[in-house]
């Protein structure tokens, strides 16, 4: 697809074996290209941030970022309270992976170029902090226990080039560590288990191309998937799953461990995952597709598997009861997570994402010369007569600063406890910069500026030709059907995807302590948990965040994090709707802390109302409002996506964790992934983006 306007475009599409493949075309165009970008969120702020750094960008075109509201980040946004001793609240707990590739380099490249990191130490020492140890949790005999699962530190650095890996390739590792793991002795196995073990081992390396094999016959590949069959088989009849009383974890976890890894291998194997790519199975409901490759009901409700479910909120409507989670794209990034990644599997970000993440990326950009413009609420879009283009984007102006649209300023400084100068968004609209906001002093400012159901404030209208000649749209998925009404009633293909695009309401909650967490029972140290109980099923020990926050003589020892799922309310949605979802958010953390907090940390005391005596202080959200919503991967709506340049629509461009971008799931990684490409469809750059193809 070309947009009529556009300097160059670069279409971007896939062969059927998964290839990326580039087409490039100039269009001959007066004067500076206009493009408007709808929302500030992680893809639009990455597709901007490609499109700039494209040589002598600023020659072809001109660049308007319009934001609801006061800030930028939209899932990945961030406040700090002035009132509350300058505390961090966020939308929900937000871990980094050391596979998120685009990530780290858009990262390490816009800190190269930032004229004020903090503490003017360089990416990633001052943005981020490695985690490389992971705790599960699970019920044995009506108690939760946890697991530790440390991951090794490998050789590199976040933002160093790409480990890419094809599906082959990853089940040539995943043997590897078969191999390994097997000369390991644990108390309990069977004495004849290690032989025997060695002897269907022996028969899949027979079998088992040392590389990725140009040819492999169906015979072959059916001769092997019985080897690794019969080596499962093994597994469960010398190390049982379901644990007797003398059993060791040890005994149970490497058993667990070693069924989930032949049940991979065969999957890959039989279902052509290796020759096709990760695709072929989204279709299939993940632990659906492990059922059929051998995986028993042990297996599957296993930490292992729920806490990959956790960590993507892939519940429908929120149940956790109810799974939904395509193969392919599940497969696909617990893969890559576990095999791809730099130095460690995981980083923790130094300050509240948004100001790790977005304010140097919003700093960066200004100064390249985007403007921003906030308090700009898109409502509508509107198609041209044939419905071949964007004709107008109808909106609301929220707010009116003092200086000029474009010269709202939304940072706030500080000096943090060790007396460094930080730069925060505040929980509300600086008013003193506003001539008329919507409304002043509002305790929940979200309800106001981040909704679309608050009325006032003063309708625009921008004109394809006169305003914009290409837009960008980077609303999260949650809000596309309330502007795309036009869209869809024109064209199939958008009511196909938005009627298979879902997602998910998350709670979240933030935990201010006056005792350590290993003193009130904890043994598992520093952590990031999950597979615990709904709602909040995961839990991380934030306590080093306490060190950006003001002291103020509050006697503070620890900081968690908790997130999960939660059904949604079921009732009309409207101007009270946040408020009514603040109400029920609070009930639930307060039902859930009487009921599970206990399972955690043994020695916690709670008051006669059943809440933590400990806690100083606490921030619960409801991520309700439609483009609060985390992007969901089911089974069988992948291919109903739609890519960056597949709109349907000539000057229309698409960017978000909601489109098709060859990871397919709700991330960060995967947002960037795909402002990435909306920025190669418009301007030709990057050429390359990682992750995109399970081939190249």
């Amino acid at each position: 697809m070309a947009a009529a306007s556009a300097g160059v475009i670069d279409a971007s599409s896939r062969s059927p074996q998964g290839q990326v493949q580039h087409k490039s075309k100039r269009v001959s165009t007066p004067g500076k290209t206009k493009i408007v970008v709808l929302g500030g969120g992680a893809a639009a702020l990455a597709g901007v941030f490609g499109i700039t750094s494209s040589p002598g960008w600023g020659n072809r075109f001109d660049i308007t970022v319009l934001q609801m509201g006061w800030r930028l980040g939209g899932k990945c946004a961030s406040s700090r309270d002035p009132k509350r001793h300058f505390r961090n609240h966020e939308h929900g707990f937000h871990i980094l992976g050391g596979f998120y590739h685009n990530s780290m380099k858009l990262l390490r490249d816009c800190y190269a170029e930032w004229k004020d990191p903090p503490n003017n130490l360089g990416f990633p020492d001052c943005a981020l902090t490695p985690h490389n140890l992971v705790h599960l949790m699970r019920l044995k005999n009506n108690a939760w226990e946890h697991i530790s699962v440390p991951f090794p530190e490998r050789d590199g650095e976040f933002g160093d080039d790409e480990i890419s890996l094809t599906p082959y390739e990853m089940t040539r590792a995943i043997w590897d560590w078969v191999k390994r793991s097997t000369n390991t002795p644990f108390e309990g196995v069977a004495e004849s288990f290690h032989p025997q073990a060695h002897a269907h081992i022996d028969a899949v390396e027979k079998k088992l191309p040392k590389r990725d094999p140009i040819h492999l016959s169906d015979d072959h590949v059916e001769s092997l998937g019985r080897h690794v069959s019969a080596f499962h088989a093994h597994v469960k009849k010398s190390a049982p799953l379901v644990p007797s009383p003398d059993s060791t974890a040890a005994k149970f976890d490497y058993a667990m461990m070693m069924e989930i890894a032949l049940i991979i291998i065969r999957g890959i194997l039989m279902d052509g995952v290796w020759r096709h790519g990760f695709d072929c199975i989204n279709h299939r409901e993940f632990s659906d597709w492990l059922r059929s490759h051998g995986a028993s009901d042990a297996v599957i409700n296993s930490p292992y598997i729920q806490g990959g479910y956790d960590y993507a909120f892939a519940y429908k409507g929120g149940d956790y009861k109810t799974r939904r989670f395509a193969a392919g794209a599940g497969l696909r990034g617990t893969l890559r997570m576990l095999l791809t990644y730099h130095g460690t599997v995981f980083a923790h970000m130094n300050g509240g994402m948004g100001e790790v993440i977005v304010t140097p990326l919003y700093e960066v950009l200004k100064a390249r010369g985007v403007k921003f413009r906030f308090f700009n609420r898109v409502d509508r879009l509107e198609l041209d007569a044939p419905g071949k283009s964007i004709l107008k984007i109808h909106g609301t102006r929220q707010a009116k600063p003092k200086h000029g649209q474009d010269n709202y300023a939304p940072l706030i400084g500080y000096e943090d406890n060790a007396g460094e100068p930080r730069r925060f968004w505040p929980p509300h609209p600086k008013y003193e910069e506003l001539s008329q906001p919507l409304k002043e002093e509002f305790d929940h400012a979200e309800d106001v500026y981040e909704s679309p159901w608050w009325p006032g404030g003063e309708k625009f209208v921008l004109e394809h030709g006169k305003d914009f000649d290409i837009v960008v749209l980077a609303i999260s998925a949650g809000a596309l059907p309330y502007i795309c009404e036009d869209l869809v009633t024109r064209h199939p293909r958008w009511n196909e995807m938005l009627a298979n695009q879902k997602t998910v309401q998350t709670i979240s909650a933030q935990f201010w302590l006056s005792q350590e967490t290993k003193k009130l029972g904890w043994k598992g140290g520093p952590t990031a948990l999950t597979a615990f109980a709904q709602p909040h099923a995961t839990w991380a020990d934030m306590t080093y965040l306490l060190k950006y926050e003001r002291n103020n003589g509050i006697d503070r020892k620890e900081l968690s994090y908790f997130c999960g799922t939660l059904p949604r309310l079921n009732v009309p949605q409207g101007v009270d709707y946040p408020a009514l979802e603040r109400d029920r958010v609070q009930k639930a953390t307060n039902k859930w802390i009487a009921e599970h907090i206990r399972q955690l940390w043994p020695d916690a005391v709670l008051e006669a109302d059943g809440s933590l005596k400990i806690l100083i202080d606490r921030y619960v959200r409801a991520n309700s409002l439609p483009a609060g919503g985390y992007v969901l991967s089911p089974p069988g709506t992948i291919d109903k996506r739609l890519r960056t340049n597949e709109s349907g629509v000539s000057n229309l461009f698409l960017a978000g964790d909601w489109t098709r971008n060859g990871a397919d799931t709700g991330s960060f990684e995967n947002a960037v992934m795909s402002g990435l490409q909306c920025s190669r469809a418009i301007c030709g750059h990057p050429r390359r983006i990682a992750g995109e193809s399970d081939f190249a």
